[in-house]
């Protein structure tokens, strides 16, 4: 496996990795598209799901990168079985903040933190 460089020659040149890299093709077995497939069904029940944006994209990239055969069997698995899950009864607004911050290990402030009896402002940390 390798990662795409890009070279400068001369007195300031080096090697750069290029920008726009991207991961190479990645062979699953049956038994993990499956597991995959079902664990995006399950997300879709959730109000707010981190990166949401990003996730229609995996979804469309995930179903792309599967072989045809693979792809079928999501496609029959699609009309045989229908994934019920109870909705998520809260929209998170600062999920996918949290989890920036965690994976940067800064500190994030919450606004409006709501318990039963007040609403208050709680600066959190990531543990170490």
């Amino acid at each position: 496996m390798g990662a795409p460089l890009f070279a400068e020659y001369g007195r300031y040149g080096g090697y750069r990795l290029i920008k726009t890299m991207t991961l190479p093709p990645i062979s699953f077995t049956n038994h993990e598209v499956f597991a995959l497939y079902f664990a995006m069904q399950a997300l879709s029940s959730f109000v707010s799901i981190p990166f949401q944006i990003s996730f229609r994209s995996i979804n469309k990239k995930f179903l792309d990168s599967v072989s045809s055969k693979q792809r079928e069997q999501i496609e029959n698995l699609q009309k045989r079985v229908s994934f019920f899950h109870l909705e998520q009864a809260h929209e998170c607004g600062y999920l996918e903040e949290i989890l920036l911050a965690a994976v940067q290990n800064r500190a994030l402030t919450i606004i409006n933190y709501v318990t039963p009896k007040q609403t208050t402002m709680r600066r959190i940390q990531p543990m170490q």
